[in-house]
């Protein structure tokens, strides 16, 4: 009994260890009408959201760093999330599979 009660206890500390140490960041919140959806992220109010680098890729590699940099812009409304992407890539270079 005592050595399931270890395992236990070793299982609870380790999972609450890797949730703890996930990255957590706040959102900004905008009304929906001041968003226009054209591409243009140099837009005042793509200037409030929040930036995340994407540091490794995950196809066609695993969990390999990145070779080019790419940024995700987040932000959402009382109805909708939005997400946009800047790729920092030569457009002749990209492929799609």
């Amino acid at each position: 009994m005592k050595y399931l009660f270890f395992k236990v206890n070793i299982f609870l500390f380790f999972s609450l260890f890797k949730l703890l140490s996930q990255d957590t960041f706040v959102v900004n919140k905008i009304d929906s009408g001041d968003i226009q959806i054209d591409g243009d992220l140099s837009d005042s109010v793509w200037q409030k959201a929040k930036i995340i680098p994407i540091e490794f890729e995950i196809e066609p590699a695993n969990n390999v760093p990145t070779k080019k940099k790419t940024n995700v812009y987040i932000l959402y409304s009382g109805k909708e999330l939005f997400i946009a992407y800047q790729a920092f890539e030569d457009p002749e270079n990209i492929r799609a599979s």
